[in-house]
Formats: C-alpha cells, structure tokens, sequence
C-alpha cells in the first residue's frame, strides 16, 4: 500500500466511507482528462493566494 495517499483517500470519503459530492466531481473530471497537462482542472475548489504586507498581518492579530 503507498501510505503517501491515504490523506488524500480520506478527504474523498464522509464518516461512512461514501464518496463526498466534490469528491465525486474530482473523480469524473479525472476520468475524462486526456493527458496531465490540464489535471488543475479536476480540482472543484481552486485555490486562493492572499498577498498584503505583514504590518497588516500584526495589525489585524495584535502583533507587535
């Protein structure tokens, strides 16, 4: 078994080791790529970058 995988088997499933619904959008979007260049494209949630400059960062936290 590769362990390097369980993590992301787990995300897959809820508590009943049913396959979750964006999970399951993962799935078929993988099933019909036809190469690894547009693998991004399976993923439902995009990810997000957040840049601002640490001084906003202390200030909103309290951060001296």
């Amino acid at each position: 078994m590769d362990f390097s995988t369980v993590g992301f088997v787990v995300r897959l499933q809820d508590g009943q080791r049913t396959v979750r619904p964006a999970a399951a959008l993962f799935l078929d979007r993988l099933a019909r790529q036809r190469s690894m260049d547009d693998l991004v494209q399976c993923f439902p949630l995009q990810p997000l970058a957040v840049e601002a400059p640490l001084s906003d960062f202390h200030a909103f936290h309290g951060v001296m």
